[in-house]
């Protein structure tokens, strides 16, 4: 007489797929048989029960804990974006990720009341963080050590960390002799005014994971030997690096701050085992103004949003932005009193809602950045990151968005209306 789980989601998964357990009981022919399932949210100590009739075919339980599952990173503190001054940001639980463990238990009919078989049960639990993969990835595409584009856990030189930035994004657009190739590197144009992480897992909760340290090789062109700094990660199941340039202008565990570089040309991220072997592509961050990236006429515009991946992406509109502003306005009509004045007010506004858009342009893109920003579209979290690293959270106004793939080497630039989430009061 047993319970027997035959399959469940991983340790460590994203939300956005079939979470399912499977599992079997030799006393699922009983009378009225039902299967137990208790479930408990550790961030709020929520308590869920359910009685579930086995299924027809084969008389086992599916159970998909994703309809209970509703994920989203932090925003409850005003500088997500700048990190912290120390190693690595952490993501709270019951934000980006939560925790489940669950009890399955066997009840059946006896003298016509459900009752509970005691004393037999099986127990599970898992980690669920705030990702997604899509239909086309298959049933439970393997988070620990599937492909590159769906496993999660770092454990060979070509993982990627989480965001949706991947080796495609960019290429490369000049010449070796105008600047070096950079090799495998995932490049990524930065601005001197830039903030920002770049999130993974400090844990072992996915076993393959082997990420213990992460390196900075920071290079200025006045000196062709990198400044070399190695960090311990936190240790935390969600951790962000602060990784952009403001970032490091803050830091306080030893990197290298651009700031003291004025012509720095590029730095290069690494993630380590213990052993400091490389387990991820390494994360290069040139620097774009030096590289002809800069367009002085207009303010830079940096969005930042929660991708696929479950971290934080970001992308700079350095073009044309616009703010406009959409005011609705309800009014009444007031009845003039007998003895009136000239001034007196008859039509009479109320409280006038006024809502904020700002029009943003993008750089001339590669077809590796439109497929980027698609997911900057379909995301139920966007920000733009101001000057000093807080952010104000808006909304996407757009809701089509073409993803440009020609061979002709033409390209566009994007724009896009966004509308801040917040009330321009009146």
């Amino acid at each position: 007489m047993a319970l027997t789980i035959e399959d469940s989601p991983y340790a460590l998964t994203p939300r956005g797929q079939k979470l399912l357990f499977i599992v079997s009981s030799t006393n699922a022919g009983q009378s009225g048989f039902k299967y137990g399932v208790s479930i408990s949210e550790t961030s709020t100590g929520k308590n869920y029960f359910f009685y579930y009739s086995p299924a027809l075919g084969d008389s086992k339980l599916y159970f998909d804990l994703a309809s209970l599952v509703n994920l989203r990173n932090s925003e409850a503190v005003n500088n997500i974006h700048s990190g912290t001054t120390s190693g690595t940001y952490t993501e709270p639980i019951g934000s980006g990720w939560e925790e489940y463990s669950f009890v399955f238990t066997e009840w059946w009919l006896v003298t016509g009341v459900l009752t509970q078989n005691a004393g037999v049960s099986a127990v599970d639990a898992c980690k669920v963080f705030n990702a997604y993969y899509q239909p086309s990835n298959g049933y439970k595409p393997n988070a620990n050590t599937g492909s590159s584009l769906v496993k999660f856990a770092l454990n060979n030189a070509f993982s990627y960390l989480w965001s949706d930035r991947i080796s495609t994004t960019y290429s490369w657009p000049l010449r070796a002799s105008i600047a070096p190739s950079f090799g495998i590197a995932l490049k990524i144009p930065a601005w001197n005014t830039d903030w920002g992480l770049i999130y993974l897992s400090g844990t072992n909760d996915l076993p393959a994971n082997v990420a213990a340290k992460y390196r900075v090789r920071f290079y200025d062109a006045l000196n062709p030997v990198p400044i070399t700094t190695i960090i311990n990660l936190g240790g935390n199941e969600i951790e962000g690096i602060p990784i952009y340039p403001e970032n490091l202008n803050d830091n306080t565990v030893g990197l290298p701050k651009p700031l003291l570089y004025p012509n720095w040309s590029y730095y290069v991220l690494d993630i380590l085992t213990a052993a400091d072997v490389p387990c991820s592509y390494p994360y290069l961050f040139f620097n774009a103004v030096k590289f002809g990236l800069e367009d002085c006429r207009f303010d830079v515009v940096r969005l930042a949003w929660v991708g696929s991946r479950g971290g934080w992406d970001y992308f700079n509109f350095i073009k044309r932005s616009e703010n406009s502003y959409n005011m609705e306005r309800r009014q009444w009509k007031q009845v003039l009193p007998n003895q009136y004045l000239t001034s007196s007010r008859q039509q009479t506004d109320r409280q006038n809602i006024v809502n904020k858009i700002i029009t943003v342009t993008s750089d001339w893109l590669q077809e590796g950045e439109f497929e980027f920003l698609k997911n900057l579209l379909i995301s139920n979290q966007v920000q733009i990151v101001n000057a000093d690293g807080t952010q104000t959270p808006v909304n996407i106004q757009e809701n089509n968005y073409v993803s440009r793939k020609e061979r002709t080497g033409r390209l566009y630039n994007l724009t896009l209306k966004i509308g801040y989430s917040q009330e321009y009061w009146s």
